[in-house]
């Protein structure tokens, strides 16, 4: 896991992980995902993906986010508007970002 700001990479796909420090209504520490919605002008949203509000979409970016071409988030856009658009209780400089969670064993 690494920081957000410290991201390299152009573009930011669906089942990316935000961790942050929370505030209420959520925990101490909460993940959100990057998800697919069915909206074409706004195919991802963010939603809470532990605790109580787990399962919760709660952002829709705007076109402006979304990496021409594709259907990813701008890397550049998440960090430029993080606390405008994402989480604002949390700075930019504290989120933890992780391409995606492992695959569980049984």
């Amino acid at each position: 896991m690494q920081k957000l700001i410290e991201l390299n990479f152009e573009a930011i796909a669906r089942g990316a992980i935000f961790r942050v420090r929370g505030q209420y209504p959520y925990e101490n520490v909460v993940d959100f995902m990057v998800v697919e919605t069915s909206v074409s002008e706004r195919p991802l949203g963010i939603m809470v993906a532990t605790g109580y509000s787990a399962g919760h979409t709660f952002v829709r970016p705007p076109p402006e986010a979304i990496l021409t071409g594709t259907k990813m988030l701008s890397t550049a856009w998440v960090k430029e508007n993080w606390a405008e658009w994402i989480y604002p209780a949390c700075p930019v400089g504290e989120v933890f970002f992780l391409e995606h969670y492992p695959a569980p064993e049984l």
